[in-house]
């Protein structure tokens, strides 16, 4: 009969639980930054029946 290694599993379950882990605060960051960037106002867009405004100097 063959003997289990418990390091090894102990590894194992700890690499898991590491990359788990990393996953979910990867995914917690993005989900912030994410909400961040919409939560920036931006101007109204001008209603149809009026025109344009003028392009603001130095933007392309």
């Amino acid at each position: 009969m063959r003997r289990i290694d418990p390091l090894g599993v102990t590894v194992t379950a700890l690499l898991a639980a590491g990359h788990l882990t990393a996953y979910i605060l990867l995914g917690v960051t993005i989900m912030n930054d994410a909400d961040r960037s919409q939560a920036a106002a931006s101007p109204p867009d001008a209603p149809m029946h009026l025109p344009d405004p003028p392009p603001e100097p130095g933007v392309a």
